[in-house]
Parts: structure tokens; sequence; C-alpha cells
């Protein structure tokens, strides 16, 4: 057998368009399930696009669950101890990656120009509950949670509108991963059958609590 040295391998493992309002002022909010299976090694890097599309982005509560872990992605941008409604921009089409700026304060970001928030953000992190964050809390739950585990099995994904008044809707999701073989090293073979790996999923409705780590 032929030995050969093998990289990560990138690809796109959750990519789902939703299309669905987030419920108003309500925290029972909405949750998709989407089961990976086909991926061999761990994740070595991770990133997670969101669209949604509404009016008061400060009012949106979100994170993605996998493998139990957990990576908070919104809690209430732009709340301070003296603003407790946070950054009123109509909607946001981001991706989050770990080490861009953290997205709860996008608007001190320079550069800011106001309207749907778009580009690269680092996830919000602030594993406290919606109700009462403010922004002075520590970042603890990103998307390094997912580094070293198994891409295969649930990604859920939860999204709460926890302030009424205001109409969001939740437009579409995807993860993207590199994974990491399990050995450096493979035969020919199985270096051909881990470059062409099918990535099967398919996706189900599910009602998510609200979750938080204290």
């Amino acid at each position: 057998m032929l030995g050969c040295s093998i990289a990560a391998q990138a690809g796109l493992i959750v990519d789902q368009t939703v299309n669905e309002g987030i419920p108003d002022g309500d925290l029972a909010g909405i949750g998709m399930q989407v089961i990976v299976s086909g991926q061999s090694g761990t994740i070595g890097d991770i990133t997670l696009g969101l669209n949604i599309s509404g009016s008061y982005n400060g009012d949106l509560y979100a994170y993605v669950e996998h493998d139990n872990e957990v990576a908070v992605l919104l809690n209430r941008v732009g709340t301070t101890p003296t603003d407790n409604l946070g950054y009123g921009d109509p909607g946001l089409n981001v991706t989050f990656q770990d080490g861009a700026p953290n997205i709860h304060t996008y608007q001190q970001v320079p550069g800011y120009t106001g309207g749907t928030l778009t580009g690269t953000w680092g996830a919000d992190g602030r594993a406290v509950s919606p109700l009462t964050v403010n922004g002075t809390e520590p970042v603890t739950e990103t998307l390094s949670s997912f580094l070293g585990a198994d891409a295969n099995g649930a990604w859920t994904l939860f999204v709460a509108d926890v302030n009424g008044g205001d109409l969001n809707n939740l437009v579409s999701w995807n993860v993207n991963v590199s994974m990491v073989p399990e050995s450096g090293w493979f035969g020919f073979g199985a270096a051909v059958l881990a470059l062409s790996a099918i990535v099967r999923f398919s996706r189900s409705r599910k009602q998510a609590p609200v979750l938080v780590r204290l």
C-alpha cells in the first residue's frame, strides 16, 4: 500500500434554509436540528453562518449545541448596564469565527456603517440568561467548545426573540468544519475514501428550551 499524508479536510456539513418567523417576545423560541454522518476524524476548525432578517437585533438570543457542548452566538447584542434593549439594527447575515471581533459590541468596531449586519464576528459567548445579560459577563461559550469533537451526530440551533415589539425571521444557517484525521498517515485507499466522503444529513423540527450555562 502506498502511504501518504492527509491534511485537514474542510466541508460544509450543515446548510439549512429555514425561512421561519421567530416568535416575538417568547423565550420558547424555535429550534432546528440536523443529523450529520460520514465524517471521520475530529473538528480542527469551525465557522458558522447565521442569517436573520428582522427589525431589532438586540432582541435576539441564539446558541448552537452539539456533542454535549454549546456555543452562545447571540445574547442581546449591545446591552449594557444602562441599556437593557441593545442594538436596534435590522437583521444580520454573518459568519461566526473564533478570533474575530465579538459580536456583542459590533457597533463599537471601526468600519460599522449601520443597517443589516454582515461580516465575520466572534460568538457572543455569554452563558447567562438573556433576561439579565448586560455585556459585563465573561465570554465562556464560543465555537472553540467544538474543537476536538466528532462532527457526526445532532447539531441543534436555537433562536429566540426575548423582547416583544419587533419581528425577526430565521432565514438560514450553516456549519463549515475542517476535520483533522485520526492519524497523520493513511494507506492510499483510505486517503481516497477520506477525500471523497459524502456528508448525509436530515432535518427535523425541534422545540428547545433556553439553554443557560452558569
